[in-house]
């Protein structure tokens, strides 16, 4: 038998007890005691495209995680004062779990909002006029292409108003695998 001294913390966790629904108002969570996690729930169907926006007004967010029923983790981000989330598609229909948990020592109050992924085509030639109108909502456009065929992208006129300085567009080429080319663009913000 070993005898010794062993020190437990327990990290409480909150609720605002609010819900998120897709497309809808951004609701805003708080933790109220240091190291406490903040949860959100929403409902989500089979196959749904979604992503997660998250403005922190207060603390640091060390993760923002989101978990299907059962509690299995499908998605998670490291996400400092704000990110934006992209959801695989949804594996199931049920009730799924947002879960922002702070850095050591801090507690959180932030902005989240749940949106739908804005998907399309772009055909050679001809350019895409999408919208992306709330905070943390991605768009995935695909296009047709032929293996060792090249391919130029030219992004203009990507305008945001209401945003973050410092703030930058991120543009991402997958392949059909969902793999990523390594043509990662990033480009700062020209607001309106």
């Amino acid at each position: 038998m070993h005898e010794g001294t062993i020190s437990v913390a327990a990290m409480a966790s909150g609720s605002t007890g609010s819900s998120l629904v897709v497309n809808g108002r951004s609701v805003n969570a708080a933790s109220s005691m240091s190291d406490q996690a903040v949860t959100l729930s929403f409902a989500g169907t089979q196959g749904q495209s979604l992503s997660l926006g998250v403005t922190s007004f207060a603390g640091t967010i060390a993760e923002l995680a989101v978990s299907q029923s059962g509690g299995a983790q499908i998605a998670s981000v490291s996400c400092g004062g704000s990110c934006v989330l992209a959801l695989p598609s949804l594996p199931t229909t049920g009730t799924y779990t947002i879960t922002l948990t702070p850095q050591s020592a801090a507690t959180i109050a932030a902005s989240v909002t749940l949106s739908s992924v804005v998907t399309g085509t772009v055909a050679a030639q001809s350019p895409y006029g999408g919208a992306l109108t709330r905070f943390g909502q991605i768009a995935r456009l695909t296009f047709g292409a032929t293996t060792g065929q090249s391919y130029g992208l030219n992004f203009a006129q990507a305008i945001a108003s209401g945003t973050a300085s410092g703030a930058t567009w991120k543009f991402r080429v997958l392949r059909p695998n969902g793999d990523e080319l390594p043509v990662a663009l990033d480009f700062p913000f020209s607001t309106s």
